[in-house]
């Protein structure tokens, strides 16, 4: 492998170390509570009180909590990955260790 391979595997491992870190998990589970049912709501309202449950509207269902799950994990992810870059954050010797 090449030194620029070696860099990208290096940076998806420490992506995924740091998207699967307990507080990041925490605080997309937080978000994706918050902003799927609004979601829901908004998209679906509808059919949540006028159809009976398919497979189909409890797969939209999920997607509405588990992509705010994602983006919200994604954002801490590379926040953190940021501030190893920048040698910004207070704690960046927990953040690289784990």
């Amino acid at each position: 492998m090449n030194t620029k391979e070696e860099t990208i595997i290096g940076s998806v491992r420490f992506f995924f170390s740091c998207f699967f870190q307990r507080t990041t998990i925490l605080k997309a589970v937080k978000v994706s509570l918050v902003v799927g049912p609004v979601l829901v709501l908004v998209n679906h309202f509808e059919i949540l009180f006028g159809t009976a449950l398919s497979l189909k509207l409890a797969i939209k269902l999920f997607l509405c909590f588990f992509v705010p799950f994602c983006v919200s994990g994604y954002s801490s992810a590379t926040a953190m990955m940021d501030c190893r870059a920048y040698s910004i954050c207070p704690d960046s010797d927990k953040v690289a260790a784990k």
